[in-house]
């Protein structure tokens, strides 16, 4: 089968599938209706409990935000978290004043006047990232892929190999034991490709050679914001699902 042949396909099956959607839409509905109509005792009864358990006085501040957003929707969304989480952005700004004000005192931790030792582990967190990006992108192509889609990998397969240059000249002057590592590391292959490549950041070196152990104690700080943004966005991704759903029953 063609990639034409195969879209077409695609497209009866979905406009199939519509049509008896469309079709059902009344049972649908009436079986939606009956079940509500039910249940509607039993998630009373449920509700109820639930307030019985919640302060009076967070109760009825929660209901007059509710009402207020309901009514107004420029007002607190009432359903919004509002706790604050770390992200990479501010911690990366909290190290960059702890470097500033290690400066002001006279001490000086950078060994390049180009990249700062947090600067240096932010560098090998968004190549980390470019990386698996590049690795699902080399996966995606297949047999009949065109020629835009290839040029496209090659670009940015080059462009992330001289990142690769830069990078680990940069990381010699912050952990020099790292050429060792290089070196040590067996090439399953001659030619790796350069989301194949080990960037020897701090938590990947471990207790194999020794280094200034600040450079793992940053990259653990932005590991922890990092983290916090992903479990952020797998939250909303899955309200949007969840949400999704219950639109869709």
């Amino acid at each position: 089968m063609g990639p034409g042949t195969r879209h077409d396909t695609l497209d009866y099956h979905f406009g199939d599938y519509n049509w008896h959607k469309i079709i059902w839409l009344g049972d649908s509905l009436l079986r939606k209706m009956v079940t509500a109509t039910s249940d509607v005792a039993e998630h009373v009864i449920v509700h109820q409990e639930l307030e019985a358990t919640i302060d009076k006085e967070q109760l009825a501040h929660w209901i007059e935000a509710m009402l207020a957003w309901e009514s107004d929707p420029t007002s607190p969304n009432p359903y919004e978290v509002a706790v604050k989480t770390p992200t990479q952005t501010a911690i990366h700004r909290q190290l960059a004043e702890e470097e500033e004000r290690a400066l002001v005192a006279g001490v000086d931790v950078s060994l390049s006047d180009k990249v700062s030792p947090s600067s240096l582990i932010a560098m090998g967190i968004d190549l980390e990232g470019e990386q698996r990006s590049l690795k699902t992108l080399t996966k995606s192509l297949w047999d009949h892929s065109q020629d835009r889609q290839i040029m496209q990998v090659k670009l940015r397969s080059n462009a992330l190999t001289c990142k690769l240059e830069e990078w680990f000249s940069l990381l010699q002057l912050y952990i020099p034991t790292s050429v060792l590592l290089r070196k040590r590391e067996p090439q399953k292959k001659d030619n790796p490709k350069p989301f194949e490549v080990q960037l020897w950041l701090p938590s990947q070196i471990g207790s194999l050679v020794s280094f200034d152990l600040t450079l793992a104690e940053i990259e653990f700080r932005l590991r922890n914001g990092q983290a916090h943004e992903a479990l952020g966005v797998l939250r909303c991704n899955l309200q949007i699902r969840a949400t999704l759903y219950d639109v869709k029953n």
